[in-house]
């Protein structure tokens, strides 16, 4: 070990002292809902492959998501096992590229007797199907032990690759060697890279997963029991490839359960297309931690950042913006437009909106169609809108909009808006005739706070005649206005008292606390109802000549 990593080393090693304040603050929930012990990500060509340890009726299962979230249903990426590994004990796999081709390590049962032993399979395609080369396993029982699990395969920045793995005897020690060109065989001498010493591990150690990030190299295992919320992940830093590696975890793991995730362990490392780095894991939830209790282990993802010396988990922030606010979209609200995301989750943000006195008021979710944002945010999907109605009352209202971060760490403000809402029923008369001893009168209604009928009151001379349901159907008006439903309309035809002068229209809202009127008709004074009378025009006023005539007062409302 040369004297600069002394010195880097001793400095880390200083950092252990102070472990628990650098564990990460926070755990992001699964990223898939599956049982997918051990899990290796690959990306390629914007694409993430996910594969783990065998369970239900796959080999190796291996998904494929655009966005580390979303995740495709399994398949077997090894459907047909060697002729020398046993059904049902294949596990964690890791897949690299080598020489124009990819090739899948794994572990499993020798089919002849208790060994484990790894394999190298290989395919055209990072989904598989693999297949065995030479029908023999590569390595069993490399360096010590009984068996070999748990292989990590590792191209390192120069281009060669190299392999890690466990060897199952008492001490299960981590061992790494170098890969031959194309990845089928061991290329060097073992080496013993790390054993379990410390008490937290509880003298069990496996899953080795090299990474290089930052000019280091770091070694992560993971330690203590896989079957319960103890197991935990540690973390050595390494001269090189093949060590030798100075142990910094000794006080305390860097990472273990925490909040609703309990055991994290198994881990891999990769990037995204954007040259973000991420790493992936299993645990289980805290209230299930073992397979005895209900448990899974499933697949979680997090942006990982070394630039500190010290993995740390990444939070980027969310953002986005409130790009307009429309009445009469739906009942008792205002329906918001904008967008939202959050880069470290293909999770929709959720929205929560306040009042300006801090009280909550409804949360939405960003989830709604803008196929403009992947233009300007490439990851960002096309899922990302904003377009919900939010509550409000009459008068002025104050809406504050809060973006939630997608772990408990700090929300972001998207702003606040003024907005004036008008509770006044509306609507329109159409069509008002003398019809024999009274009047046919159509027309619509609609009450803003509810898609529930309104009322129609009419009053001749200013004494109140009829109070109906505004329940006719009328397509056109639930054209423009969906979420109130089709039944708003009035076709009524009403006596009148003899010599009456003028009836009114008026909208009444559904809980009578507000009246507007919508428009009078004219009779003239003393003048008599009968059959002869003219007609007083559809949809608008009659001409002057006419024996009666209308006053309208028209309410359009926006679509």
């Amino acid at each position: 070990m040369n004297h600069s990593m002394l010195r880097r080393s001793a400095v880390m090693a200083g950092v252990v002292v102070l472990l628990a304040a650098c564990q990460p603050s926070f755990l992001r929930v699964e990223s898939s809902d599956r049982n997918f012990p051990d899990p290796f990500v690959l990306q390629v060509d914007g694409l993430f492959y996910a594969y783990a340890t065998n369970t239900d009726a796959w080999h190796v299962p291996v998904m494929v998501s655009d966005d580390l979230f979303k995740w495709s249903e399994p398949v077997d990426a090894l459907p047909v096992l060697p002729d020398w590994a046993a059904e049902g004990a294949v596990w964690a796999p890791g897949v690299i590229r080598l020489a124009g081709r990819y090739v899948l390590y794994f572990a499993a049962s020798d089919e002849g007797n208790a060994r484990h032993c790894i394999d190298a399979v290989v395919s055209n395609s990072p989904s598989g199907p693999f297949t065995d080369p030479d029908g023999a396993p590569m390595m069993c029982g490399y360096g010590s032990g009984s068996g070999s699990i748990d292989p990590y395969p590792f191209v390192a920045p120069d281009g060669n690759a190299y392999i890690y793995w466990t060897n199952t005897n008492t001490e299960y020690q981590l061992w790494g060697a170098l890969l031959s060109s194309d990845g089928l065989r061991v290329a060097s001498w073992p080496i013993l890279m790390m054993w379990a010493f410390v008490d937290w591990e509880a003298g069990w150690i496996e899953n080795p997963a090299m990474d290089y990030s930052n000019g280091d190299y770091r070694l992560f295992y993971s330690g203590d029991s896989w079957w319960d919320g103890d197991y935990a992940t540690g973390m050595a830093l390494c001269e090189g490839p093949l060590g030798p590696c100075l142990k910094l975890t000794l006080s305390g793991p860097w990472m273990e359960s925490r909040g609703d995730v309990a055991g994290p362990g198994g881990m891999s490392f990769f990037n995204d297309s954007r040259g973000w780095r991420w790493v992936a894991y299993h645990a289980w939830q805290s209230d299930k931690a073992g397979y005895s209790k209900g448990g899974r282990r499933a697949l979680h993802v997090e942006p990982i950042s070394f630039a500190s010396g010290w993995p740390v988990l990444v939070d980027h922030l969310p953002f986005g913006t409130l790009d307009s606010f429309s009445p009469w979209l739906f009942p008792g609200s205002v329906w918001v437009r904008g967008w939202a995301l959050d880069q470290d989750t293909g999770r929709q943000v959720v929205v929560r909106v306040y009042d300006d006195h801090g009280e909550f008021v409804a949360e939405i979710w960003a989830d709604n169609h803008r196929p403009d944002l992947p233009g300007h945010y490439p990851h960002s999907g096309v899922w990302r809108g904003i377009s919900d109605p939010v509550p409000v009352s009459a008068g002025a209202n104050t809406l504050c909009f809060e973006a939630l971060d997608d772990v408990p760490a700090a929300n972001v403000d998207l702003g606040c808006e003024q907005y004036q809402y008008d509770d006044t029923p509306t609507g329109a008369l159409e069509v008002a005739e003398v019809a024999g001893d009274g009047v046919h009168l159509e027309g619509w209604i609609l009450d803003p706070d509810t898609h529930e009928p309104a009322t129609v009151r009419i009053r001749a001379d200013g004494q109140v005649i009829a109070d109906t349901p505004a329940d006719v159907q009328r397509d056109d008006i639930w054209a423009q206005h969906f979420w109130w439903g089709p039944f708003h309309g009035f076709e009524l035809d009403l006596s009148v008292p003899p010599e009456t002068s003028d009836v009114c229209v008026e909208a009444v809202s559904r809980d009578g606390d507000r009246t507007v009127q919508l428009s009078c008709v004219s009779l003239g004074a003393g003048q008599p109802l009968d059959g002869g009378a003219p007609a007083v025009g559809s949809g608008g006023g009659a001409g002057e000549d006419d024996v009666a005539s209308t006053t309208t007062t028209s309410y359009d409302s926006p679509s």
